[in-house]
């Protein structure tokens, strides 16, 4: 599961820095030149600025989920992957009357597709669960007795990037006596 959760942030991520970068220089060529899929931006350079702001954040946001997709917890990075494609959907359907009036809502119906799906996949994936992890059995290395590392443990340990635990509780406990009250982590 967690191999698809990068998987699918990468992708996802690849496609929004690709698309948004694109559009960016398209519709910046389209309000310049007057050539291309967004000349209609010469008759109105003002509406370049909500677009070159648009794509580049989205394309930033694809950048955001491509370092979410090295993070352990990824499904914080699924809501934010998800979260993404509102404002773009909002527009499309408060706006929809001018985009017939300019003759491209069949681009823009496609558009609204492309972010629903988005949507609806990170969406999966945020409200999937991953598969709960069973109780380890670890030996200790100094003491070399086996111990519990429980799965609430590991979700811990997993969370803040903390390797397994090494020693069991009463050999951490002396570990920790010895060097006066410190954990090991920057604590007292």
């Amino acid at each position: 599961m967690k191999k698809i959760r990068k998987k699918l942030l990468r992708v996802h991520g690849s496609i929004l820095i690709f698309i948004g970068v694109a559009l960016t220089i398209n519709s910046t060529i389209g309000t310049y030149l007057g050539i291309g899929i967004f000349s209609f931006l010469q008759k109105n350079e003002f509406a370049l600025i909500g677009l070159f702001q648009a794509y580049l954040l989205m394309a930033v946001i694809g950048i955001v989920l491509w370092m979410g997709s090295t993070q352990e917890n990824m499904r914080k990075w699924h809501l934010i992957g998800a979260l993404a494609h509102i404002p773009p959907l909002t527009a499309i359907i408060m706006f929809w009357s001018h985009f017939v009036s300019m003759e491209v809502d069949s681009i823009v119906m496609f558009v609204a597709i492309f972010h629903c799906v988005l949507m609806g996949t990170e969406s999966v994936f945020l409200i999937r669960k991953s598969k709960p992890m069973p109780d380890k059995t670890l030996r200790c290395v100094d003491c070399g007795n086996e111990f519990s590392f429980s799965e609430k443990d590991q979700e811990f340990y997993n969370q803040r990037g903390f390797q397994e635990p090494k020693r069991c509780k009463d050999c951490r406990d002396k570990r920790r006596r010895e060097r006066g009250g410190s954990r090991g982590f920057g604590g007292r």
